[in-house]
């Protein structure tokens, strides 16, 4: 459930409606997980880094916590929040990948609330698995290369593979 904020720039001062001020309070600790996670990568602290992560999600093979962890390290990109989407004790955080000044992918960061924390359980880069996560509709690992599940007709893929 995307929310809308309805404001006001009076002043230099960004004013909120009482029920969006309440909404971004209620986000911000599943806000606070981007952030630390960029800040991580940063910093160069796998420790922290791991913290934002469920066991599973730091330790899978494929679309892992630590791969992402890893490719921020040895590529210096930063992460920048750009949407966050929350239904009850699930969220989608968008978050853009920033290197050399401009945004140069996207992935999307799959929190749950378990015991009363915030955590990232997974993340993809499929916006389809993105809103099954938040339909809480079972999803199937999908095949690390992209252009697999990509809608490409069967005779250009084999062209392009020889």
């Amino acid at each position: 459930m995307s929310r809308l904020v309805n404001s006001a720039l009076l002043g230099g001062a960004l004013l909120l409606e009482p029920a969006a001020l309440q909404a971004a309070e209620d986000d911000a600790p599943v806000a606070v997980l981007a952030q630390q996670l960029g800040a991580a990568i940063a910093k160069r602290d796998a420790a922290l880094a791991q913290a934002q992560f469920t066991p599973a999600a730091w330790a899978r093979s494929g679309d892992s916590g630590e791969s992402l962890y890893a490719q921020g390290v040895g590529k210096h990109f930063e992460l920048r929040q750009s949407k966050l989407e929350r239904k009850g004790d699930r969220a989608v955080i968008t978050v853009e990948i920033w290197a050399a000044g401009k945004a140069v992918d996207r992935v999307y960061l799959y929190a749950l609330q378990q015991a009363g924390r915030w955590q990232i359980d997974g993340l993809d880069e499929n916006l389809t698995i993105c809103r099954s996560v938040m339909a809480k509709q079972p999803t199937e690992p999908h095949p690390p290369c992209t252009m697999m599940s990509e809608p490409v007709r069967p005779c250009a893929r084999s062209n392009r593979l020889g």
